[in-house]
């Protein structure tokens, strides 16, 4: 079967590099230790049946080169790419991260993204772990300080055996326990750490933890109809404070709102098999035509698009 692509205007890439139009089987990309990331891959088979594996664990599989605008994912996240490659764009930036690298990614940052199908297997694939605020928080408090200010490498990452090992580690455990939501936290934490210890002080950058908290917590509830004082509650702030340093950050609930409920609606079509009225429901939308005209604005693609790009793994 031949890749379909979805062409929405993807930036020409401002710096020189690697050409994402270049399949990730042409390109002389580093690749982990092969013993562990088969192993993580054999973890993933059968986790991966239903692509949604936790709150902040998500698997994604495509077989349609796709590009989708304005991303700014509410969470620091780091992605491993599996199969295919990925381009990211960030004002003049470019990077392309090939099968076997990880992409560094700190909350809010916004990026425009390309994924795209490997050639001799024609798909792409990806484990997406996110990290809550509290232990993006705490792995920074425990970082020095060099590691978190000092000049990024990028948001390229070629992972370490031991980071793999780690990785896999998460997996078997979130795998044995899914109802124990404090045992992938600890994972996720110490994972956490040895990239910032081994160059990926990026993710522990944030320039408005007010804001990141906020969307985290709408992120784990987005169909509720959340108000102030319920927001101002759970972070243990009083409404006008929180009011107040919101206006001074330049930011409105609403937007944080409309923005988390989003890219919440973006990673359930990526990595479930909701149709789109189900993610719309699920996000806080009462209608899924108002849904997919604010998906559209905002990412440059309808809900049924990112649905087309995993057709064929539905099918599977």
């Amino acid at each position: 079967m031949k890749n379909a692509e979805i062409s929405l205007g993807c930036p020409k890439p401002l710096k020189p590099g690697v050409d994402p139009a270049i399949p990730a089987d042409s390109v002389d990309a580093p690749a982990p230790a092969p013993e562990g990331y088969k192993r993580i891959d054999r973890v993933l088979g059968p986790m991966a049946a239903g692509s949604f594996l936790l709150g902040s664990l998500g698997y994604l599989h495509c077989t349609r080169r796709h590009v989708i605008k304005n991303m700014a994912l509410p969470r620091a996240a780091c992605v491993l790419i599996l199969e295919g490659s990925k381009a990211v764009h960030r004002d003049d930036v470019r990077e392309v991260v090939q099968a076997g690298q990880l992409l560094l990614l700190p909350a809010r940052w916004p990026i425009t993204i390309e994924n795209v199908p490997a050639v001799r297997s024609g798909r792409y694939r990806a484990l997406c772990l996110s990290f809550d605020p509290d232990i993006v928080a705490r792995v920074a408090a425990a970082s020095p300080a060099d590691t978190i200010t000092g000049q990024p490498r990028g948001m390229r990452l070629t992972p370490s055996g031991l980071l793999l090992d780690a990785l896999l580690h998460l997996l078997v455990v979130a795998k044995a326990h899914p109802g124990t939501p404090r045992l992938t936290e600890v994972g996720l934490e110490q994972l956490l750490l040895l990239l910032a210890a081994e160059g990926g002080g990026l993710l522990l950058q944030s320039e408005l933890p007010l804001l990141d908290r906020i969307s985290s917590l709408v992120l784990a509830d987005a169909a509720r109809r959340w108000d102030t004082a319920e927001i101002a509650q759970a972070l243990s702030l009083g409404e006008r404070t929180l009011r107040r340093r919101l206006e001074k950050a330049g930011a409105s609930l609403r937007d944080i709102m409309r923005e988390t409920r989003l890219h919440a609606a973006l990673a359930l079509l990526q990595q479930s098999t909701l149709c789109v009225g189900e993610v719309a429901q699920r996000c806080g939308y009462d209608s899924a035509s108002r849904f997919t005209q604010r998906f559209r604005e905002k990412f440059g693609l309808r809900p049924s698009d990112i649905i087309r790009a995993r057709a064929s793994r539905d099918r599977d």
